[in-house]
């Protein structure tokens, strides 16, 4: 396993493909970086939304 603290805006491609991706803080939308570093198969999880509103907890498996 390993952690990295800071904008995670990008992803961290230099160490991409991953298996899984847990994102903490919440997006206004889903990273496209992120999704593009993700293995065949791995999967996403990020709280989606900010501001006054609600956030939902999105789910992606990348087929």
């Amino acid at each position: 396993v390993e952690v990295r603290s800071g904008d995670g805006y990008w992803g961290w491609p230099e160490h991409a493909p991953y298996d899984g991706i847990i994102v903490t803080a919440a997006a206004p939308h889903v990273p496209q970086p992120l999704v593009d570093q993700l293995k065949p198969g791995a999967r996403l999880v990020i709280p989606v939304g900010g501001g006054f509103y609600a956030q939902e907890l999105v789910y992606i498996e990348k087929g």
